[in-house]
């Protein structure tokens, strides 16, 4: 029941063309999922995954503009919030459920959170097998919100889990700075960034990756 409120009101995996021009949400959704965390806790422990993206395409996404360039000054923070979809509800209620799930896991962050066993794989894993035919050449522009979660997902993780993923990541790197948009450019950027500073010498040197991201 939990899993069919969920997926029937996901967004990320929903193609532009199938969308209508103004979707909503019944913000009702998040007091059903309270609710039902209070009572059957066990869920979560199962199903994880779709609740973790379905949270995440709610949370705004933001992009430190001081990341990319040469100078980094603590006191003039930029922050640039791509404009991916324009009709995606940003909910403090989405912020709020993820952070009663960090309490009831007994941790700190959406790292932490990610790197949570499901069926003996990482959240993150999961997440991102449910991803992946979104993020192809021919499907990434069609789903914007795949590409909010997935920004979200890989700018929470840090080395060796990167390591492990560093082919997936990589692909959708170059198809969004190849994108004409500039909400696409700089999410590859980003992305870039992040690799970049989180990943070791050897794997930035196989297939001349090092000089693409320079």
């Amino acid at each position: 029941m939990v899993s069919l409120l969920i997926t029937s009101n996901s967004l990320y995996n929903k193609s532009l063309d199938t969308l209508d021009s103004n979707p909503s949400i019944d913000q009702t959704i998040f007091h059903q999922l309270e609710n039902e965390f209070s009572t059957n806790e066990q869920f979560f422990s199962s199903e994880i995954d779709i609740l973790c993206l379905f949270l995440l395409e709610h949370l705004p996404l933001e992009i430190d503009l001081n990341r990319l360039t040469s100078i980094e000054t603590s006191s003039t923070k930029k922050f640039y919030q791509p404009k991916l979809i324009s009709f995606i509800q940003h909910t403090s209620e989405s912020n709020k459920l993820l952070h009663r799930l960090y309490k009831y896991f007994q941790i700190n962050n959406l790292e932490e959170f990610l790197l949570l066993k499901q069926n003996s794989q990482p959240i993150y894993l999961h997440c991102l097998q449910r991803l992946k035919p979104l993020l192809s050449k021919t499907t990434y522009d069609k789903y914007p919100l795949a590409i909010q979660v997935f920004v979200h997902i890989i700018h929470s993780l840090h080395q060796s889990s990167l390591s492990e993923i560093f082919d997936f990541i990589f692909p959708v790197c170059l198809m969004t700075l190849d994108d004409p948009s500039i909400e696409m450019k700089l999410i590859s950027l980003y992305l870039l960034d992040h690799l970049q500073r989180n990943s070791t010498t050897t794997e930035l040197l196989l297939f001349n990756r090092a000089n693409v991201v320079m």
